[in-house]
């Protein structure tokens, strides 16, 4: 995933090797694969600037990447700190901070092109500005951005949208109408945007790479090893 989904797939986009949506050979046509557009295009456009001033080579490139995706590991430390320092106290932000950047597999993971790590600071930033929102003279403001925010962690990995769902359900439950209305509302245009309308340029159907993956996962969900109810706990626990 780290290579063949975004580097390599942004890199042919940006040499016309392969065009999403357009055919590369008589009667062969590149199709929807179940993974959004967003992380890889996000990545087109650094190559593409790249290319643009002239940079070429690929470890200088991935140099780059690294430092970014490094860079945006870093800030997901500091939104941990800030989050629990808001919640709890100073000396459990400290704490947190602390096991956030030194749990081994997240520093070594956070530098790699892997969605499920991409999406971390999205999601934080996003609750960030959402329990802020109450300090800001216009928390509405502060409550459509979370929303946007939110959204946006949804593109990087669909699977966010059970996250999401469950900050709505917790607003919900507290009868938050207006943080869950303006979140609701915020989250809806990120998706529509990013899912929806590039989506319907690139593939000609809004949200095709969401179906896709909702299809694909249907045929394929007991193709794996399935272990007893208690397997994830037992890796938390590992943890």
């Amino acid at each position: 995933d780290d290579h063949f989904l975004v580097i390599e797939a942004a890199q042919a986009w940006v040499d016309g090797v392969i065009v999403p949506g357009r055919p590369i050979a008589p009667g062969v046509e590149i199709i929807p694969d179940g993974h959004s557009m967003f992380y890889m295009g996000l990545h087109f456009l650094l190559f593409k600037l790249l290319q643009l001033v002239n940079i070429t080579d690929p470890l200088f490139k991935m140099l780059i990447v690294r430092n970014i995706q490094a860079a945006a590991s870093v800030y997901s430390v500091w939104l941990v700190y800030k989050i629990t320092e808001k919640i709890s106290t100073q000396k459990d932000a400290v704490l947190a901070g602390l096991l956030m950047a030194s749990i081994w597999f997240l520093p070594m993971l956070s530098v790699r092109n892997l969605v499920e790590e991409f999406c971390i600071p999205f999601t934080l930033a996003g609750i960030w500005c959402l329990i802020n929102a109450d300090l800001k003279k216009y928390p509405f403001v502060m409550y459509l951005i979370s929303g946007l925010i939110l959204g946006l962690s949804i593109s990087v990995r669909f699977q966010l949208i059970v996250l999401v769902g469950g900050i709505g359900l917790v607003l919900l439950i507290q009868r938050q109408w207006l943080p869950v209305i303006m979140v609701g509302i915020g989250t809806i245009i990120s998706i529509l945007l990013l899912q929806g309308v590039v989506d319907y340029y690139i593939w000609g159907q809004p949200f095709a790479e969401f179906i896709e993956y909702y299809e694909s996962n249907l045929q394929v969900a007991y193709d794996y090893i399935t272990g007893p109810w208690y397997n994830y706990l037992l890796l938390l626990a590992g943890i």
